[in-house]
């Protein structure tokens, strides 16, 4: 035997005897797969093929109800079939078409099914536009196959695009078989501005809320508006037409009746009045009723003050902020502060000053105004936080003092804080825009100051060394009373309410409203 070698792999080489041998067999597969052939070519010529044909794309087919995506020349025994074809349109829903096909032996059947229809696309100089065709939202339209027939097509710009509603374009598109139509949805604009007698105006252009109407884009075309003027002006409504690249101006006119007049000032009272810093100045003038043998009037000290951070609402929860003049008086009022009033004391008799300063203050009562505005009437209760300054704090070799304190170190405490109560009757007249000049009686309770006279040298040696508690000791000079207010007293005085610092605000939030109303969209 000999071996016949490529590289590290070798191979027998068959013997003559067993070469033959393999030829045998070869040959006799051959005559072995020769009837099976045949058979195949027997059954084959039996059968006949069918091939299906549509001018739409995406149709199906179904033959006897088994379902195909597409049939090409294929093969089935001969006899009849139901052969359908079906498929759906996104604007007219399913469209099928059913007939029955004959299977003949040997040969090709061909079915074509043909239903009528055009194409569609539709452009638009807005990238973000969305198409509509009848009720089918589409979004982009681009060679749509469509039964022949009219058709409504709609191009919307959404509001998160326009900032201020859905643009709609709206036009009628027929479509014709065996065509192809090219549609340009473009959006035409123009601007309209909306100048009211009535700084208070607010809109409703085609249904949208608007605070102002400044150069506000829109389509070319009718649209509608709504103005809504402070009451008791009654809102008008009407139509304006804008072209493509019109600005349009519109002028309404809001004549202003004496209730109209008499409403803004009861508006002013409500509302420019609820906050009020830095703008009531009072001079009052504060006494007691003596007991019984002594004079019935007992004068105790004039005073002047100045109000801090305060806030009133009248009705808060009802409409008063926008529209107080649908307000029925007398009306219930809540309020509260900071710094309610810097108090300056002084007593004529003793010729001893003071200081009151209320920190906090709660009060709640009752409010009225005139039909026209003119006067004003308030009755109120009020709690006071307060810090007291004593009439004297020093005589010769003693001073004042309200209490003690021990901790980390030893001091002591001349002011002292306390709690009050007032209540007051209010009357006021108006004298210009947002100013009033009030007179007004009171009575007020504050809590007694508290504190005694010590020796220098005793609260000294407390302080520096380890000395007990110092003991009061009265000199003689001291006033019976260190307090300018210390119990109950009443009061009467005059006041002007200025409201300079909140008209200041409203000043600048109508020119912000102003300023805002510029730069809505263009």
């Amino acid at each position: 035997m000999n071996r016949i070698h490529f590289g590290k792999t070798s191979f027998k080489q068959l013997s003559p005897a067993r070469s033959g041998h393999a030829v045998r067999i070869g040959l006799l597969l051959i005559l072995l797969s020769l009837p099976l052939f045949a058979f195949a070519q027997e059954t084959d010529s039996v059968k006949g093929y069918l091939l299906l044909q549509c001018n739409l794309p995406g149709v199906k087919y179904q033959i006897n109800g088994r379902e195909y995506t597409e049939v090409q020349y294929l093969p089935l025994t001969p006899g009849m079939y139901q052969v359908r074809a079906f498929g759906a349109n996104p604007v007219t829903g399913p469209f099928a078409e059913e007939r029955q096909m004959e299977i003949r032996q040997g040969e090709t059947t061909v079915g074509k099914f043909d239903f009528p229809h055009g194409t569609l696309s539709l452009f638009s100089n807005e990238t973000y536009a969305r198409f509509t065709i009848d009720n089918a939202k589409l979004g982009k339209v681009e060679n749509l196959p469509l039964p022949p027939g009219t058709y409504t097509v709609t191009a919307t710009l959404p509001k998160a695009v326009t900032g201020f509603g859905d643009y709609l374009i709206t036009r009628p598109i027929t479509i014709q078989a065996g065509m192809h139509l090219d549609q340009s949805m473009d959006f035409r604009y123009g601007t309209v501005t909306i100048n009211s007698s009535l700084d208070d105006t607010r809109y409703l252009i085609d249904g949208v809320s608007k605070k102002k109407v400044q150069k506000l884009k829109l389509l070319e075309g009718e649209h509608s508006y709504t103005a809504f003027p402070p009451a008791p002006h009654t809102a008008r409504s009407g139509t304006f037409t804008i072209r493509a690249g019109e600005d349009l101006p519109l002028e309404l006119e809001f004549a202003k009746t004496r209730q109209i007049s008499d409403a803004e000032k009861r508006r002013e009272y409500t509302w420019r009045f609820g906050l009020m810093p830095a703008a009531v100045l009072e001079a009052n003038h504060y006494f007691s009723f003596a007991g019984a043998g002594q004079s019935g009037y007992t004068p105790l000290c004039n005073g002047f003050s100045v109000s801090g951070l305060r806030f009133k609402a009248i009705n808060l929860w009802q409409k008063e902020l926008t529209q107080p003049y649908t307000s029925r008086y007398p009306n219930y009022m809540i309020g509260g502060s900071l710094l309610d009033q810097a108090v300056f004391t002084w007593e004529k008799d003793n010729k001893h000053s003071g200081i009151l300063l209320d920190l906090a203050s709660i009060s709640t009562g009752l409010a009225h105004t005139s039909p026209a505005g003119f006067l004003h009437a308030q009755i109120e209760l009020i709690g006071h936080f307060s810090y007291q300054k004593p009439l004297v704090s020093e005589i010769g070799y003693y001073s004042y003092v309200t209490a003690f304190k021990e901790g980390s170190g030893r001091t002591y405490r001349v002011w002292d804080f306390q709690w009050g109560g007032e209540t007051r009757l209010q009357l006021g007249v108006r004298l210009a825009k947002y100013n009033y000049l009030n007179l007004h009686l009171g009575a007020r309770y504050q809590q007694p100051l508290g504190g005694d006279w010590y020796s220098n040298n005793d609260i000294a040696a407390w302080m520096t060394e380890d000395a007990e508690l110092p003991q009061p000791d009265w000199p003689a000079g001291v006033p019976a009373r260190n307090a300018a207010f210390d119990g109950f007293s009443l009061y009467a005085g005059i006041g002007l309410e200025t409201n300079l610092i909140p008209s200041l605000l409203g000043l600048l939030l109508d020119k912000a409203d102003k300023t805002e109303g510029s730069d809505l969209l263009n």
